[in-house]
């Protein structure tokens, strides 16, 4: 009997050949085609079963064949595959390398013959970079001396991804570009409360921060103009004269920008009003008299001494009689 051509490809192939075993041909359950195998050749039964192993084996061995070309084949593609998904990750992070460099901030250019300032540049407060950013009103006390070291604790304490580190093209000078989660100064004051000198200080940065913070140009030369028309003002010589302008420059401000928030054209505030200023300074006065102690001399008729009584001047009972104010 010629050996059976094996028609069997690797789709077929569902069992790995090489875990099969060859069957018993010489038990019950082969007789019947041991039977037709000595028919048909006129073999003896031994020689029958040696056949039938003989055609297994033969079998079995193509099929192994047939298995490990499959498998070398699938191994080759799993291992083309592999390559080329090795090779798309690399692209991908060379890709993803490429983006980050693009965004990554560039390294300015160091100039080897300027040599560094006497005195730090100063931090903008982070409360105040956020007020301006938004066009909103901010204390001048943001941009003292004060502030300025405050803040740069501020920085330092703050998380890296709530701050953006900013620089003025123009000064050159250094701020910090605030998060929502910024919260104001527990330490600022009122322009009202800060000394003269502080207040021309704060009030000269402040007009440079604005431009940095890209404020309209007409807003800026107006307090400009404001804050120069408060310097060479005349009520500076009087007594309560830098008091009450620092007073007029608070509650002028702070009204100017309700009246923007709240829908309204602000004034123009780089104009000193005169009559509002005088109120201001005749309120101070009278605020000074009030705190001021009276003395009031009193003379007894029935001894005809005179007696001094210290007395706030609303409380001077005899002010109808002579009160010599302190």
């Amino acid at each position: 009997m010629p050996p059976i051509p094996s028609t069997t490809t690797a789709a077929c192939l569902k069992v790995n050949p090489y875990l099969l075993q060859c069957p018993d041909f010489a038990s019950n359950d082969f007789s019947f085609i041991r039977d037709a195998v000595e028919s048909a050749n006129n073999l003896s039964s031994q020689d029958a079963i040696n056949r039938l192993v003989q055609d297994w084996t033969l079998r079995n061995s193509k099929e192994r064949d047939i298995w490990d070309a499959h498998m070398h084949q699938a191994q080759q593609a799993q291992d083309r595959a592999t390559d080329e998904a090795h090779l798309q990750a690399e692209k991908e992070k060379e890709t993803e390398q490429k983006e980050r460099e693009k965004k990554r901030p560039k390294l300015g250019n160091f100039d080897p013959l300027l040599k560094v300032s006497k005195e730090p540049e100063p931090i903008l407060h982070p409360y105040a970079l956020k007020q301006l950013f938004d066009f909103k009103y901010c204390p001048l006390w943001y941009f003292t001396k004060m502030a300025a070291t405050e803040s740069s604790n501020v920085v330092n304490s703050l998380a890296a991804d709530t701050m953006n580190l900013l620089q003025d093209s123009t000064s050159g000078s250094l701020s910090f570009q605030a998060s929502s989660t910024v919260t104001p100064s527990k330490n600022a004051i009122s322009d009202k409360d800060l000394s003269w000198s502080e207040f021309s200080y704060a009030f000269s940065w402040f007009l440079r921060a604005i431009g940095s913070a890209n404020w309209p140009e007409k807003t800026v030369q107006m307090f400009a103009t404001m804050f120069l028309n408060l310097t060479l003002h005349p009520f500076r010589q009087r007594f309560n004269g830098e008091t009450s302008l620092l007073v007029y420059a608070d509650e002028t401000r702070r009204q100017w920008h309700r009246d923007i928030e709240g829908g309204k054209s602000g004034p123009n505030l780089s104009e000193i009003v005169a009559e509002r200023l005088e109120n201001i300074s005749n309120d101070l006065h009278d605020q000074t008299m009030v705190s001021s102690p009276t003395v009031c001399l009193l003379y007894c008729t029935f001894c005809a001494y005179l007696t001094i009584c210290i007395v706030p001047l609303p409380a001077c009972p005899i002010l109808s009689i002579g009160c010599i104010s302190l």
